[in-house]
């Protein structure tokens, strides 16, 4: 497995479906999921589906922290309240007065929490049975009222996806379901602009396969700046620098086919990459399809780019554009199609 690389630049203005206030937005990322508060926004990423984290936190001094390895073998489920006063003050750990709370959560068996009033976090840390991993979830506000909303509105959605399943990912109003054999490589938010990268690769290093999403908000004002052909070839242009990086390369001409799909009008480009030496060949995926979709609904074009050695690219990429917005109200599957 490999590390996950994250670029943040947190974007308040950057609105999902669920951003009126009162309502909450889905996060789903290696392999967890949970609903969290619109103002909260990912901050930082790290890792990857067996070791790794996330943080989420506010224009003001509120914030979760969610870190997750894999357990051990012998008991893991006496462990989990070991850790968790790990971290606490050492004055709030007082195990004849502080109070140890049990969430109902079918996900983990079971999942704990406990305050501390001096350092003003509360800590939740649980077994997650079906990944066969321990989350430790950090819950930070000076307002003790507050943090135990946070923990009443997150940890009792949180989800544990099975590792041999198809993964979900949610973020920043981006949501699409990936091959199980895939892992974060890379995951780059910017302004108006997600993307995220996921590989599988061999023991020896190789690349066996990847999907690449990446979205730009809007679309409205991005159209108007050039036309769907001049992205595509702009989009393939930040991929080609890369590849530059990886010792292979794109051919310089871009022959686009428009087509239709659930979600809006598009256009397909497909590519053999080649090696610049014969040694690299074998490191990245020869084979290479891309999508450009402008999805009026959600106001984004959606690249989408899927590579491989073998050359049947066209069954994943339908599978990923029918899982495109699975966590959106009016998307594939909606919230309910994930149990959250």
């Amino acid at each position: 497995m490999t590390d996950g690389i994250a670029t943040i630049v947190n974007d308040n203005n950057y609105k999902t479906n669920s951003d009126d206030e009162g309502l909450l937005d889905p996060l789903a990322w290696c392999g967890w999921s949970l609903m969290a508060s619109p103002s909260l926004r990912l901050s930082k990423t790290d890792g990857n589906a067996q070791f790794g984290m996330i943080g989420l936190s506010d224009a003001g001094q509120s914030g979760l922290d969610l870190f997750w390895y894999p357990a051990s073998k012998r008991r893991p489920e006496e462990k989990v309240e070991r850790r968790l006063f790990k971290g606490l003050s050492k004055k709030a750990v007082d195990r004849a007065t502080m109070v140890v709370t049990e969430i109902d959560n079918n996900s983990f068996r079971p999942l704990k929490s406990v305050d501390d009033t001096i350092k003003g976090i509360t800590r939740c840390v649980g077994y997650a049975p079906l990944s066969g991993r321990v989350l430790e979830v950090i819950y930070k506000h000076e307002a003790q009222a507050q943090r135990h909303a946070l923990v009443q509105t997150t940890s009792a959605s949180l989800v544990d996806q099975a590792t041999d399943e198809p993964q979900r990912w949610a973020c920043y109003g981006c949501s699409f379901i990936a091959p199980t054999d895939l892992r974060l490589e890379k995951s780059i938010l910017r302004l108006g602009d997600i993307e995220l990268r996921l590989v599988e690769k061999t023991p020896s290093g190789r690349v066996r396969s990847s999907v690449t999403i990446r979205q730009v908000y809007p679309a409205g004002l991005a159209l108007k700046r050039q036309s769907m052909h001049r992205w595509m070839a702009h989009l393939l242009a930040d991929q080609q620098r890369d590849d530059r990086n990886r010792k292979t390369k794109l051919p310089k001409a871009v022959d686009c086919q428009p087509i239709k799909t659930r979600w809006g009008d598009g256009l397909a480009h497909r590519a053999s990459r080649q090696g610049l030496l014969k040694i690299f060949q074998w490191f990245q995926p020869k084979h290479q399809l891309n999508y450009l979709i402008h999805d009026p609904l959600h106001n984004r074009l959606i690249l989408l780019q899927v590579a491989q050695h073998a050359d049947d690219l066209d069954s994943r990429m339908t599978a990923l554009v029918e899982g495109l917005h699975w966590a959106a109200p009016n998307g594939a599957m909606g919230l309910s199609g994930h149990g959250i």
